[in-house]
């Protein structure tokens, strides 16, 4: 067999396999996007989602933000969220402290200036959810503390869905004691490339190399 036949036959070849291979779960990674006015920042901020069939989800933390930009879930997702949101601890430039959350503006913008208990099913206050986000982003391996803190963080999750967005869905960043709007913020999920389509395009253009599988992880 010539050469040229031989690398057309080994394309088609991993063309078979990737073909194969994307009928399986393709992992996405999730962007989260913020829109903060000057002296606002974000920290100890926890990922919270429910996956497509309702029946678990994961929560990944700690992260910290400010301003215009985005960040990533470091953890792959098997699937896209059918809900998602951030719950965080903020400061303002008037040194003001609260809870933020990442809520739908179709929803948020009736919130906005309203006391936390006008907003929130569950009976949780602003200061419990504080707590509970600061005992898990500070447990540090301790599993008694992450399950008290889980203990008030799942429920308040839970109770409010329907505030939290869905992927693409334009969302905005209350902050609490008094609801303040603290700019748009959204999350997307994009697919992330898997080593079978890698291979395939490197083949393709005549490139034939090893290649290290990178490693993943889901939270």
């Amino acid at each position: 067999m010539k050469p040229f036949q031989s690398l057309l036959t080994t394309v088609a070849a991993l063309a078979i396999a990737s073909s194969a291979f994307a009928q399986e779960a393709v992992p996405y990674r999730i962007d989260i996007e913020h829109d903060l006015p000057s002296g606002v920042s974000v920290t100890d901020s926890i990922i919270l989602d429910t996956n497509p069939n309702f029946n678990g989800g994961s929560s990944t933390w700690s992260f910290s933000f400010s301003g215009t930009g985005s960040f990533s879930n470091p953890f792959e997702y098997s699937e896209i969220p059918a809900y998602l949101t951030v719950f965080g601890l903020y400061e303002d430039g008037d040194q003001n402290t609260g809870v933020t959350v990442l809520a739908r503006a179709s929803l948020a913008d009736q919130n906005v200036g309203l006391p936390w208990e006008d907003v929130f099913l569950g009976g949780f206050t602003e200061a419990e959810v504080a707590e509970a986000i600061t005992r898990i982003v500070t447990a540090d391996g301790d599993e008694a503390q992450l399950n008290a803190g889980f203990s008030v963080i799942d429920p308040f999750y839970a109770e409010n869905f329907n505030l939290w967005p869905t992927e693409g869905e334009a969302g905005i960043w209350l902050g609490f004691s008094d609801a303040s709007d603290f700019g748009a913020g959204q999350w997307t999920a994009t697919p992330v490339p898997e080593p079978a389509s890698l291979l395939v395009l490197a083949a393709g253009a005549g490139l034939m190399a090893a290649r290290r599988f990178r490693s993943t992880r889901r939270a």
